[in-house]
């Protein structure tokens, strides 16, 4: 494996971190009523564990209403005790195969724990994204001593991972900044 072949990689590596914080921000409530707030909830339907979105059709109905539209009747208690179980703090409301999601508007407290989630989620994208440098690193620092590369081309590639690091940890800190302002706006 080459410096270039791991830099690509640990890129690679870097942007499904991040993603994965765009994914996950994605799913923390910010006063709008969004589907997105239900992607990872799993419910016991069927004698085992899927997805919301494998059992029922969700929609929004206005700005703070979310329609979950339960597509075997006898799922809608499985559906709405899930729901209720779910961290997201909802109160569903179950009109025979349609559950509404009524989401208030939130509380000063409550946009304050939610900046702490996000920042709690921008830090650990921030970690993993130095534990990839740190891999990095170490792969090209075990390449130097086998000679397969010299110490200036060690050098370079050490000084790209870090170039890659910080950019990537901005993108992360710039993500978390945008979502708080998106949860202190509301």
């Amino acid at each position: 494996m080459t410096v270039e072949e791991i830099k690509k990689d640990i890129r690679t590596k870097m942007e499904k971190t991040l993603q994965n914080l765009f994914h996950e921000f994605s799913g923390l409530r910010t006063g709008r009523a969004s589907t997105s707030l239900l992607d990872g909830l799993k419910v016991e339907a069927y004698g085992q564990q899927m997805k919301l979105t494998e059992v029922a059709t969700l929609a929004i109905s206005d700005h703070h209403t979310i329609t979950v539209s339960v597509w075997d009747a006898g799922n809608t208690a499985a559906v709405e005790k899930a729901l209720r179980a779910s961290s997201l703090g909802i109160n569903p409301a179950a009109e025979g195969n349609l559950i509404r999601i009524h989401l208030p508007d939130l509380t000063e407290d409550r946009r304050n724990e939610m900046k702490k989630v996000v920042r709690g989620k921008a830090e650990e994208t921030k970690i993993t994204v130095r534990n990839l440098r740190r891999e990095a690193n170490d792969q090209i620092k075990k390449m130097e001593k086998e000679k397969s590369i010299g110490e200036d081309e060690s050098a370079r590639g050490i000084s790209g991972i870090q170039q890659l690091t910080d950019e990537y940890i901005k993108k992360a800190d710039t993500a978390a900044a945008n979502k708080e302002k998106e949860i202190t706006s509301l």
